[in-house]
């Protein structure tokens, strides 16, 4: 499909479902500024809106389950294809106005699959139009160049990590070439049978003035219509364990803040055809990675008087002073994400997160002085973590979260990520079975089980402030644990005792534990096929027949979850 002779070449830039549908996704606004900075003509195709609103009441849940991804591929395969005729129709109607000479999906690790599928339905309708995948889910340090090894379905050009420079340079090779076998650096394809790869692409230093292209989204379709995203830094100063961002973004870098504030004017026009308050979500990893440049361009936002609020990302290792988060106060900042990760000094020191739980609180008593909301995930199961470390985890969520502008969001278990330090350094860290979700540590203690059922208890210390074991937050992850399952029941063994003891009640505990400890650990993992039940248990803290229990004895658990909650209450 050729432009005519005087007219731009068009490209079609499409987000695939499944992906948030809170605000227009970033991403495509973005690299629409790329490609116009280009000179190419972009049309934006949000398959993942027109998808969700067109999907049935009882589908759309789908677009807000962060577990969707991790799902298997024939599930989501399930999904797609009673969806894939709506697809078509929307291909049909984009193709029945115009023509395109490219065609490029931004691609993230929740929307691959929907990504493929949709990429080959469009090459199927229109089958010269050459596919370009671009995205996180393209860097090297995700599924990367294996979009190439796929039988079902390859696009005709992988990016392969930052756009700002390769692209702009690709699309003007290709306006005289009209082929996708470049040799410029960043990307990767497939030509007679070979893959070719053409190394990482140049890093750019952000100073170039390129701002996303909201103009292309009715913002009213979104579930926060009056809220758009930008950034302001990119990379990390940080170097956390679980982390695998500094083989992504390399080196930390701050946009130009005019860049910024160009954005958000040409944002805010399509925000107030909402009729509702303007908010702007910075989507840095770190915000406050040079502080200097956080005070300059709060000044300009500041002078711009913009009228709306605004929320960043930001670490703790890097300590806002107080007159910064006054000038960020006049400015407009309402809300800060932190990446906390845990409550427990040990667990910190472990992530190398760079910071004390005295800065925590310094900083979030200096935020809420200026009406600053504070924003706090966890993330439990780094290797090394104990029940020690869990209640105090408890601990600290039970004295902040009832505190004005401090709020809990998530719990989730960590993930061994490809290139982060927990991957690289695997056996330092006693971890085997690299899946990113089901890994386990040496000793069999470790395992998917035993953080979800961490989980478990951090999301009721979050959300269920009276405790009660009828209403339990997260319950749904309960079915399918084996509680007989040797590296849960020791996880269960040590939760009871730990909390046992801090209640005052340590009945038969210590002997209890000691037959624990002697449990064999040569299971074959990660099957978790064999259970070990001792002869003779006591009862500990009037759990009676503990080691009788029947994996799918739901009343069992009911009890031993509602002892726990007892304990837990008094803490």
């Amino acid at each position: 499909m050729n432009s005519q002779p005087g007219q731009q070449p068009k490209f079609l830039l499409i987000q695939a479902p499944i992906w948030d549908v809170a605000t227009p996704p970033y991403s495509l606004a973005y690299v629409a500024g790329i490609i116009r900075s280009a000179g190419w003509d972009c049309r934006v195709l949000d398959l993942n809106i027109l998808l969700y609103r067109q999907a049935n009441a009882a589908d759309q849940p789908a677009w807000g389950d962060l577990e969707f991804y991790r799902r298997t591929e024939a599930e989501a395969a399930a999904f797609y294809g009673k969806y894939a005729p709506v697809l078509e129709r929307i291909f049909a109607e984009a193709f029945g106005r115009e023509t395109f000479e490219l065609a490029g999906f931004s691609v993230n690790q929740q929307s691959r699959y929907f990504s493929i599928w949709a990429a080959k339905l469009l090459s199927d309708l229109a089958p010269s139009l050459p596919v370009i995948f671009g995205g996180s889910e393209c860097f090297s340090g995700e599924f990367g160049l294996r979009f190439l090894s796929r039988s079902d379905y390859r696009p005709d050009l992988i990016l392969r990590g930052e756009a700002e420079i390769a692209l702009p340079a690709f699309l003007r090779e290709y306006a005289r070439t009209r082929s996708c076998e470049t040799r410029l650096a960043g990307f990767g394809y497939e030509k007679q049978g070979e893959l070719v790869d053409t190394g990482e692409p140049p890093l750019p230093d952000l100073q170039d003035g390129v701002t996303a292209d909201y103009s292309h989204f009715d913002f009213k379709h979104y579930q926060d219509p009056g809220q758009f995203s930008t950034f302001f830094t990119r990379g990390c100063i940080n170097q956390c364990a679980f982390c695998n961002e500094r083989s992504h973004f390399k080196r930390f870098r701050v946009r130009k803040p005019q860049s910024v504030i160009a954005e958000i004017k040409g944002a805010l026009p399509q925000a107030a055809k909402t009729g509702t308050a303007p908010v702007a979500r910075f989507n840095d990893s770190i915000f406050n990675g040079s502080l200097k440049a956080v005070g300059e361009l709060c000044d300009l936002m500041i002078r711009e008087q913009f009228g709306m609020v605004w929320g960043i990302q930001a670490s703790f290792s890097r300590k806002i002073p107080r007159p910064l988060w006054e000038k960020m106060g006049a400015a407009g900042c309402r809300y800060c994400f932190w990446g906390f990760e845990n409550a427990s000094q040990p667990v910190l020191d472990a992530m190398q997160k760079q910071f004390d739980l005295e800065t925590v609180e310094e900083v979030l008593a200096d935020a809420a002085s200026q009406g600053i909301h504070s924003y706090l995930p966890l993330i439990v199961g780094f290797p090394g973590e104990t029940p020690d470390d869990i209640l105090n985890n408890i601990r600290f969520i039970r004295s902040h979260r009832n505190m004005p502008y401090v709020h809990f969001i998530y719990v989730s278990p960590i993930q061994v990520k490809p290139d982060s330090r927990l991957h690289r350094q695997a056996a330092e860290y006693g971890i085997q079975g690299l899946d990113e979700f089901e890994w386990y540590t040496n000793d069999g203690k470790n395992v998917r089980a035993t953080r979800v059922f961490r989980v478990f208890l951090i999301a009721n210390a979050m959300d269920n402030p009276d405790w009660n074991p009828e209403k339990t937050a997260r319950l749904e992850l309960l079915p399918h644990l084996d509680f007989n399952q040797f590296a849960l029941a020791y996880e269960l063994a040590w939760c009871l005792c730990r909390f046992g003891a801090e209640a005052g009640d340590e009945t038969g505990a210590q002997e209890f534990i000691s037959r624990w400890q002697e449990a064999p650990l040569g299971m074959k993992m990660p099957e978790y096929a064999e259970h070990w039940r001792p002869p003779a248990v006591p009862p500990i803290l009037g759990l009676d027949n503990w080691y009788l229990m029947d994996k799918n004895n739901r009343n069992a658990k009911a009890r031993i979850i509602g002892r726990l909650f007892e304990y837990l209450g008094k803490i």
